[in-house]
C-alpha cells in the first residue's frame, strides 16, 4: 500500500519528495482510522482494564450506538480500521458489556446481551461460549 501511495504522489508532484509525501499519506491512512474512529471502544477497554466497570459499560454503549449508526465502518472494518477480528466493533462492544455484567455478578443481563449478539450473528462463538459458561456457572 505504501508503494502505491508513493507512486500516486510521484505522478501528482514529479521531482518532489514523493517518498516523503507517500510515507505521510500512508501513515495518515494507517493511523487516523485505526485510532480515531474506534476511540470510544478503546476508552472502554482502558476503563475495563482499570476495573471501572460502570464507566467501561457506558463507553461500550456509546461505541455500540456509534457503530450501529455507521454500519459500513463496521462492515468494512477489515479495510478501514485494520480490524482482523471475526467480530465487528458493535458485537465486541456488546460482548464486553456482557463480560462487565458477569464481573458485577449479573448473569441474566449478561446472558441477554449474548443472546442479543446471537440474534444478529448466530455464528458468534464468543456469544455461544458466554451463554454456555453462564448456564454452567450460574445454575
Amino acid at each position: 500500500m505504501a508503494v502505491a501511495l508513493i507512486a500516486v504522489s510521484y505522478h501528482l508532484q514529479p521531482g518532489f519528495y514523493h517518498w516523503a509525501l507517500g510515507l505521510f499519506l500512508y501513515l495518515l491512512v494507517l493511523l487516523v482510522p485505526y485510532r480515531i474512529i474506534p476511540r470510544l471502544h478503546v476508552k472502554g477497554m482502558k476503563y475495563l482494564a482499570e476495573e471501572k466497570f460502570e464507566l467501561a459499560f457506558a463507553e461500550f454503549e456509546k461505541s455500540r450506538l456509534y457503530f450501529e449508526r455507521n454500519k459500513n465502518l463496521d462492515r468494512f472494518g477489515f479495510i478501514l480500521l485494520l480490524n482482523a477480528s471475526p467480530n465487528n466493533y458493535r458485537e465486541s462492544s456488546i460482548l464486553n458489556q456482557a463480560f462487565i455484567r458477569l464481573q458485577q455478578n449479573k448473569p441474566e443481563e449478561a446472558r441477554a446481551l449474548c443472546a442479543f449478539v446471537l440474534d444478529t450473528n448466530p455464528k458468534s462463538k464468543i456469544a455461544h461460549n458466554g451463554i454456555a459458561f453462564i448456564r454452567e456457572e450460574f445454575r
